[in-house]
């Protein structure tokens, strides 16, 4: 079945209740539109979703996907303690992807880590999952055209299955929004952050490999890599986005949106 539907979403565990407490009423509109989010994928039947990670393990000449039966998400580290749970991997089609990858020429390698899954899963997961199957992929150092690429090698694979599939493009936007923000402050991050928002929402995800690089440098993202692997995914499709919320009430921009393929409309 073709992947006709995606959502980028932030990862903070603030967003996690039992760990942003009182915080949580400074991201209330990100946590609308995650609540937005997680009702489109009701909308559009999503039986499992695949979601690309910037803090799964990074490799400078390869992705990796998880082939573990299961992953266990742990919030202990953020101060959450015994709050942990285990999201269902879908192994067979996480294998199924790593093959048709290799085929193409896509560096992608099956990892059985038998760890816990990172914040970049296990946060969106949470408002997102409700007990559907995860298909964890991290994304790499290597160029974008790669990363692209690996979000169309990945769309094919899943256009060979009967199941639904929703791509979720995990990361956050700039972190240099504000003078406090965890990597400092720069005029530009806001410009970054803009920019990337226009792009979605007009639906030209694929320009989102042409950003300037001083300026991705300058504004200190970690999203932008899942957010082409989405365009890759979505590139036979004409498309129309919606963003649901932004803010950067910490200083580091969240974006939460949603991408559907117009039907009937696909490129050939």
């Amino acid at each position: 079945m073709t992947l006709s539907a995606g959502v980028i979403t932030p990862h903070p565990p603030i967003l996690i209740p039992q760990v942003g407490g009182a915080y949580l009423d400074e991201l209330a509109a990100t946590v609308a539109g995650l609540g937005r989010a997680s009702d489109f994928l009701d909308e559009v039947g999503a039986d499992a979703i695949v979601v690309t990670s910037p803090h799964s393990p990074l490799f400078r000449d390869r992705f990796i996907v998880r082939t573990d039966a299961g992953f266990e998400a742990d919030f202990d580290q953020f101060g959450a303690a015994g709050l942990r749970y285990t999201i269902q991997n879908d192994v067979d089609m996480a294998r199924n992807i790593a093959v048709a990858c290799q085929a193409k020429g896509v560096p992608l390698y099956c990892w059985e880590a038998h760890g816990d899954i990172d914040w970049g899963v296990s946060v969106p997961y949470n408002y997102l999952g409700k007990n559907r199957q995860v298909i964890s992929i991290s994304i790499s150092t290597l160029p974008y055209e790669d990363h692209y690429l690996l979000g169309q090698t990945i769309a094919e694979s899943l256009a060979l299955t009967q199941k639904r599939f929703v791509f979720v493009a995990s990361g956050d936007l700039s972190h240099r929004l504000t003078p406090d923000a965890p990597n400092g402050f720069s005029p530009r991050g806001l410009e970054f952050d803009r920019l990337v928002g226009e792009l979605v929402s007009e639906g030209r995800l694929s320009d989102l490999r042409m950003i300037d690089r001083d300026l991705i440098k300058a504004a200190g993202e970690c999203g932008l890599r899942s957010f082409i692997v989405l365009a890759g995914a979505m590139s036979k499709a004409k498309i129309e986005a919606k963003v649901l919320s932004y803010e950067g009430p910490f200083g580091v921009g969240y974006l939460v949106a949603t991408v559907r393929a117009k039907e009937g409309e696909t490129d050939v």
